[in-house]
């Protein structure tokens, strides 16, 4: 099976690319293009981008990815580190990202090393992800084979069965939150009160969110981590310290539900 493709040719004639006109900062320059794709008819995605990884294998392998923010430090995107293109990142690190848009006849080519962004930043975004995309995320394992479309779509209905009224969100790297449905942090609490009778002169919720501000309200006794913004901290009835300085361990030991003996 052959086909000569000689022939395919096209002009490109839409665009230049003038060292002359180029910024200092290629970010500005990488800013005006995407702007303007994102600004013109013809781009469906303009966020969609190639990224090339090395694998165990040795081969380069690229797939398309969405790019989900940009700044002075670098470029966003978002994938489950269990994957093929995050065990090879994991391996080696030296990536490349493409941006196309053939209708417009211009290509970006970024070539960097990809790093993990902080704990607290990647369960920002899946806070962020629809109900229903979490739970796809969870019903699929990346770069695993699957017997047949019907394994997916059923892992998927058993998910949503089985959280039904449900949304999510990873509030440490040990465990995750678990709300109802549109609804706030403090209906847990309430839930206590009318399920097992705690009352809410008894409860301490501990936060550093803004999905944290109702919890902190209704309880009791409302803490605010020092890593937490100010409009949290406005809220509480104390300010400790941050978290990775042992925050928790002061604000109990301040309110006399543990001793610094107790502390190892």
């Amino acid at each position: 099976m052959s086909k000569d493709l000689s022939n395919y040719r096209k002009s490109y004639e839409k665009q230049e690319l003038l060292e002359s006109n180029c910024p200092e900062n290629p970010l500005e320059l990488f800013q005006k293009w995407f702007l303007n794709a994102d600004a013109s008819n013809t781009v469906e995605e303009t966020n969609a981008v190639s990224l090339s990884t090395i694998g165990k294998d040795g081969y380069p392998k690229s797939r398309i990815v969405l790019l989900k923010k940009y700044n002075e430090e670098g470029f966003i995107f978002y994938t489950n580190y269990n994957s093929e293109k995050g065990k090879a990142i994991q391996e080696n690190n030296q990536v490349c990202l493409s941006f196309f848009w053939p209708s417009l006849e211009q290509q970006i080519i970024i070539k960097g090393k990809a790093e993990k962004l902080s704990q607290k930043s990647s369960d920002g975004y899946f806070e962020s992800r629809p109900t229903g995309s979490k739970l796809g995320a969870w019903a699929s394992n990346q770069s695993t084979v699957v017997k047949s479309r019907d394994i997916l779509e059923n892992n998927l209905k058993k998910f949503e069965e089985k959280f039904k009224g449900l949304w999510f969100n990873y509030s440490n790297p040990y465990g995750l939150d678990v709300n109802l449905e549109n609804g706030l942090k403090d209906a847990g609490l309430r839930a206590f009160h009318d399920v097992l009778g705690i009352s809410q002169d008894d409860m301490i919720a501990v936060g550093d969110g803004y999905n944290d501000i109702t919890m902190i309200q209704y309880a009791g006794m409302g803490i605010a981590m020092g890593n937490a913004d100010d409009v949290v901290k406005n809220q509480a009835d104390i300010v400790t310290d941050r978290i990775e300085n042992n925050g928790l361990y002061k604000a109990f030991v301040k309110l006399g539900l543990i001793k610094k003996a107790d502390y190892k």
